[in-house]
């Protein structure tokens, strides 16, 4: 039997909504696999001898994250057809290119059983890596779409230099996520399901995709799917021909060829890559992650590339970040190794801990691109927190202490390393330290335990936070494995900037203009000061605008 399997979708996202499906008879049995898309059928041959029940097959699509749709294919005789039909799946046709992402049945089929929550105020800002130095840049918005099913939709051609879109509210966690350079592309807000804390949800796409998606696939484990998309993208054959017009799709490529084992023999095109397209680290981290698993490649080598990436800014893709911090570790020296290398090497911990990608996009939990966090904060972009008790009351958390010798450097940009939160189990174990010290007879046998709030100058960002001295004692100075945090003296001189660079936020001096200081201030009023609000006031219906 011939079964043809179709998407019924946009073709401008062909290659987002290209699916990689199983055919399964009615008793779960696997008969059939194949990938199609809106501009591209499936034709796959179901043998009689394996058919169980002709008269039902179920064809199931996989989609990242673990979600799946199917459809039950119609059959006549020896032949059969199945379709997917993505526009039942989304509230409205421009968002079909969000479905690979997330689920928006909730938005399709709203349920009586209770009125939905407010969003409350989402905001956005843009910061630009500029002459090395972050700071924010007013939103350039082409196209703006809603409905009143809670969905906002915006458009941003992104200049062609790094970039990251910061975007929170006051139901919705801090993030930033990374976005392609000298791209369009797309942003969708749309509103929860309410299974998690945020009452939006966030897509990000090219306007016109490529091959990204297969990052999605890779970054989910679902390397079976992945392999799948790969084969009908070409992708080994397309990296060869070498795109150099389309960077951002080229290291895809190479990522997934890195994953694959199938980059060694590409080696001349990673390099070509990190090269070429000094906009982004991607190409950078290629080349040290695959320098770092060929023999014979000097560690010379290797970190020079890492430096590159650095001093490029924080990765494109999620993947990147991952493989970055793998090259780190395979040349950190520990206790011997120096100090710049190991503050970037605890810069890098701190993104990637604080990771919340958006598709294949880099993203992490922040308030600015030099302050990741590991606790959610929540709030107007003048005002964060971790939002508010039943009674009113702002919510604290609770961190453990950092030692202040401790500082974190990525490329040019002094990073706030965060504290780490004290997990519910911990503050038990903690609790009953503190209640036992008045019954220790040795100080020096048990170590005191304080909670303290942190002075204005150790927390001049506002937050309601009290950290904890509890297991302090473990960290020693003589003593500096990979992957704890650095506590002992300077081994190397600070970096000396010989001559003040011109950017726009600094105050001018004779004729040159001397940077502003990157303190918590310089962040704070950077992301306020260009920041864009969305549903502000929900009790006004959302303009719809057309569809340009």
């Amino acid at each position: 039997m011939d079964l043809r399997v179709t998407v019924s979708g946009s073709q401008k996202d062909t290659n987002l909504l290209m699916l990689p499906f199983n055919v399964f008879s009615s008793n779960g049995d696997l008969l059939a696999s194949g990938t199609a898309s809106p501009d591209r059928s499936a034709m796959v041959t179901v043998e009689d001898r394996k058919r169980v029940q002709a008269d039902r097959l179920h064809v199931v699509a996989r989609l990242p994250e673990g979600r799946s749709i199917q459809t039950i294919a119609s059959l006549q005789g020896d032949k059969g057809d199945a379709t997917f039909d993505i526009g039942k799946t989304v509230p409205t046709a421009w968002l079909e290119w969000v479905m690979p992402f997330q689920s928006l049945d909730h938005l399709v089929e709203p349920s009586d059983d209770a009125k939905a929550p407010p969003i409350g105020k989402v905001w956005m800002t843009l910061w630009s890596l500029d002459d090395d130095r972050w700071q924010s840049s007013p939103l350039p918005v082409e196209n703006r779409l809603s409905d009143r099913t809670g969905v906002q939709q915006i458009t941003i051609p992104v200049p062609n230099n790094p970039h990251l879109l910061q975007i929170g509210g006051q139901h919705v966690g801090w993030r930033l996520v990374a976005l392609p350079p000298g791209q369009r592309v797309r942003v969708a807000l749309t509103r929860s399901a309410g299974n998690g804390d945020d009452t939006i949800d966030v897509a990000i796409a090219r306007e016109v995709p490529d091959n990204e998606i297969i990052l999605t696939y890779l970054s989910d484990g679902s390397i079976t799917e992945a392999n799948q998309l790969a084969e009908t993208l070409r992708i080994a054959d397309r990296f060869l021909q070498g795109k150099v017009g389309d960077p951002i799709s080229a290291v895809a490529a190479g990522y997934f060829l890195l994953r694959n084992n199938k980059l060694a023999e590409r080696r001349s095109w990673v390099r070509n890559l990190m090269n070429w397209f000094p906009q982004i680290a991607d190409g950078a981290i290629l080349h040290a992650a695959l320098s770092a698993k060929t023999d014979g490649v000097k560690e010379a080598e290797i970190r020079k590339s890492i430096d590159v990436a650095l001093r490029r800014g924080l990765p494109v893709f999620s993947i990147g970040a991952t493989l970055l911090h793998q090259a780190m570790s395979s040349v950190h020296r520990g206790a011997q190794e120096k100090k710049k290398f190991h503050q970037s090497y605890l810069a890098l911990q701190a993104y990637v801990r604080a990771g919340s990608a958006v598709g294949p996009y880099f993203g992490f939990k922040g308030m600015s691109p030099a302050e990741p966090t590991w606790v959610t904060v929540v709030g107007p972009e003048d005002n964060p927190g971790f939002g508010l008790r039943p009674d009113g009351s702002p919510n604290e958390r609770l961190v453990f202490a950092r030692p202040s010798t401790v500082s974190g450097r990525y490329g040019h940009t002094k990073v706030q390393l965060p504290r780490a939160p004290v997990s519910a189990s911990a503050r038990q174990v903690m609790d009953a330290a503190i209640r036992r010290q008045p019954l220790e007879l040795s100080a020096d046998a048990v170590p005191s335990v304080e909670v303290r709030r942190l002075t204005r100058r150790q927390n001049n960002r506002g937050l309601p936070i009290r950290e904890t001295t509890f297991l302090s004692h473990l960290s020693r100075p003589s003593i500096v494995p990979v992957l704890l945090d650095f506590d002992g003296p300077s081994r190397s001189k600070p970096r000396v900037i010989d001559r003040p660079k011109r950017v726009t936020d600094g105050r001018a001096i004779g004729a040159t203009t001397v940077p502003s200081r990157q303190s918590e201030r310089y962040w704070r009023e950077q992301r306020t000061v260009n920041a864009v609000s969305f549903f502000g006031d929900q009790d006004e219906p959302p303009l719809l605008l057309p569809s340009k």
